[in-house]
């Protein structure tokens, strides 16, 4: 049954994140003809070249905005299915109030994640491809130099875990925050967004609180000690921050769904 609610969301999201990830392609492929004609010194006049600073500055801009509007996109959609007028109609299915929220966590990342691929992905190869172009470096010389600081198939692996359940975690937050806006029933969406502010707040002071606990700790020495080599500290930082996006996100889930049971503010 999961399976088929997620894919009835992709199916409801599907034109708009086609529509989105197609003029950020546009985007992409318009950067290379104004690249290839600036560097071709065609069009060299003082015109052209401020064109081309604008298309920069709205081209990054455009990567940027992009991928706050898919998440703000996905926020909204989770609460116009759980808790506005449609969301009536969402819980007189005869499904389960976490297969529903699952459902649209998991199409949510899923659909954050691959935009952001979209998105981003050829920038950042275009900026990994000049620093190894000025440096005169090759992806063997890369590897060489990870090799001794220990940076393994491992620590990319571990790391990349991490960066793809941040963004499981950021959605399960807003879900959360979302869900007790709800009970302010005068002013949701400032609810929201203070609580937001509320419990971002509270974690990074609990992360704080935690690394400096452990910094002079036997636990702190053994995991992060100045003789350890920066592929050892990344595993260990990346493992700890794996482990604890995966109780954050049980723990906002279990709270989101208890209150979509719960509270339902069916507008």
């Amino acid at each position: 049954m999961l399976g088929k609610l997620i894919k009835n969301e992709f199916r409801n999201m599907g034109r708009l994140l086609l529509l989105i990830n197609t003029i950020v392609l546009g985007m992409h492929l318009l950067s290379i003809v104004i690249e290839k004609v600036f560097d071709s010194r065609i069009l060299d006049g003082t015109i052209f070249k401020s064109v081309v600073v604008i298309f920069a500055s709205v081209y990054v801009i455009s990567i940027i905005a992009v991928n706050i509007i898919i998440v703000l996109i996905f926020a909204v959609r989770f609460y116009r299915k759980v808790y506005s007028v449609e969301g009536y109609l969402t819980h007189t299915l005869p499904v389960k109030k976490s297969g529903i929220y699952f459902a649209m966590l998991i199409s949510s990342g899923i659909g954050t994640i691959i935009t952001a691929v979209i998105s981003a992905g050829y920038p950042l190869l275009r900026i990994v491809n000049e620093i190894f172009a000025q440096n005169n470096l090759t992806f063997s010389d890369f590897m060489n130099v990870s090799a001794r600081y220990n940076i393994t198939g491992y620590t990319i692996f571990i790391f990349a875990m991490g960066v793809i359940l941040s963004v499981f975690s950021m959605f399960a937050l807003i879900f959360l925050c979302v869900s007790i806006g709800q009970n302010w029933k005068a002013h949701p969406v400032l609810g929201s967004i203070l609580s937001y502010w509320g419990i971002t707040t509270a974690l990074q002071i609990f992360g704080v609180t935690v690394l400096i606990s452990i910094s002079n700790t036997e636990l702190g020495k053994t995991l992060f000690g100045v003789d350890k080599l920066p592929g050892e500290v990344l595993n260990a930082v990346s493992f700890c921050g794996v482990i604890s996006e995966l109780i954050g996100i049980a723990i906002m889930s279990g709270i989101s769904i208890f209150m979509m049971k719960r509270r339902l503010d069916l507008q």
